[in-house]
């Protein structure tokens, strides 16, 4: 029996789905496994893009799967989604911030009081 390994972002694991002799990943299975997701991707390696995996015309992902790729499932929600870049928007944004307060910070600070005589 031949598998497919897939991450689920939602699961935050990764699924093994049995691959036909034809290599279909049937859509009634592909959906009952993955409730409201809606296609597949994963990155090439040699071009460093996404590719979708297409459908045939039945709905089913028919394809020449690759043992030594995980391919990411997408859903219609994409907060369900793994992030896809190299670092997310979230610790890009945490980043900035850290350096913006550094920047108000100072050692001494500076005195608004007014003193009187």
């Amino acid at each position: 029996m031949n598998y497919v390994d897939i991450y689920d972002n939602s699961k935050k694991a990764i699924v093994q789905l049995v691959i036909s002799p034809d290599n279909v990943v049937p859509s009634n299975y592909f959906v009952a496994t993955f409730p409201g997701a809606t296609g597949l991707i994963y990155k090439n390696s040699d071009s460093n893009k996404f590719v979708s995996i297409p459908k045939d015309v039945n709905g089913n992902f028919r394809w020449e799967w690759n043992p030594n790729i995980v391919y990411d499932v997408i859903y219609a929600d994409p907060s369900r989604n793994r992030s896809l870049s190299s670092s997310s928007n979230k610790s890009k944004y945490s980043n900035w911030f850290a350096v913006i307060g550094s920047l108000f910070r100072s050692t001494n600070p500076i005195s608004y009081d007014k003193k009187t005589k």
